[in-house]
């Protein structure tokens, strides 16, 4: 109700600025012309003329207003149109964006599930050609530790594919929101560091026996919870999973449309149109 009083106080005042006060000149003509005998018998007709005229000339002036105010009303809706039309555009790369990084953060947690399988087949390991000088143990150790090095290069294309996107998302989202990237590259490294460690391990151990009273066995058990699973209380795991739960805490709201106030209205606006269409759909 405000709004509207304010409105027609608004067009009231235009009006009053638009229409020219009578001069002195053109008041005493009139009474001259009111006094003169000439003018007493029409009278009544030059005041009904002059009434209609300035109803004519109030109307041209109302109808001049509301003619600018929608030129400006068409002008305010195109530059609303625009403006949404460019929230509208980046908003969709940017969803495209997260949902292709927070899938491809699925598919490295299972590519990592499958690189730390205890589980291996006896072919694994034979893909790596021994060196000429190797011994027996070494080259038994070597072959068992290259199982997780071949298992890394078979899920190279995924692994590749998350790090090459690292640098749009920062580009896109900011360098502070890159964390994950960075935290799950680690994680990879760190598992092939510790196969790397274990064919040297296994191979002393296979080379001494049961002689293993300077540590060799505790830096073997700290390497091969890396680079396997054990399904219970699992370090790695659970690193895994909190990394992929922070990238889902930075993609989720973009995903959802929960950005910013305007993606979050026009999610409503689009919500309510898709409403209203299967509401005529339906009667």
């Amino acid at each position: 109700m405000r709004t509207r009083s304010g409105i027609l106080f608004a067009l009231v005042l235009a009006l009053m600025a638009v229409t020219p006060a009578p001069s002195g000149q053109d008041q005493t003509s009139s009474e001259d012309e009111l006094s003169s005998p000439r003018a007493e018998g029409t009278i009544g007709v030059d005041a009904a003329t002059r009434r209609a005229a300035g109803g004519d000339q109030a109307t041209m002036r109302v109808v001049e207003l509301l003619s600018y105010i929608a030129v400006i009303a068409a002008s305010l809706a195109a530059i609303v149109g625009v403006i949404a039309w460019r929230h509208e555009f980046k908003g969709k790369r940017d969803i495209e964006l997260a949902e292709d990084v927070l899938c491809l953060f699925y598919r490295a947690e299972r590519a990592i599930e499958a690189i730390r399988c205890p589980g291996s087949y006896a072919s694994e390991g034979q893909t790596r050609t021994p060196e000429e000088s190797e011994r027996s143990e070494q080259k038994q150790a070597r072959d068992q530790a290259h199982v997780v090095v071949k298992r890394i290069q078979d899920h190279g294309e995924i692994l590749d594919q998350l790090y090459t996107l690292r640098f749009r998302f920062m580009a896109r989202f900011g360098r502070d929101r890159a964390k994950p990237f960075d935290e799950m590259r680690d994680v990879v490294i760190k598992i092939r560091v510790s196969a790397m460690c274990l064919a040297v391990l296994w191979a002393d151990r296979l080379r001494r026996g049961n002689d293993t009273k300077d540590g060799t066995e505790k830096q073997i058990e700290k390497h091969e919870a890396v680079i396997w699973s054990s399904g219970v209380k699992d370090p790695m795991e659970s690193g895994v999973k909190r990394i992929v739960e922070e990238i889902e805490a930075i993609c989720r709201p973009i995903i959802d449309g929960q950005g910013s106030w305007f993606s979050q209205l026009w999610t409503r606006v689009l919500a309510r149109k898709a409403v209203s269409e299967s509401c005529k759909q339906i009667f």
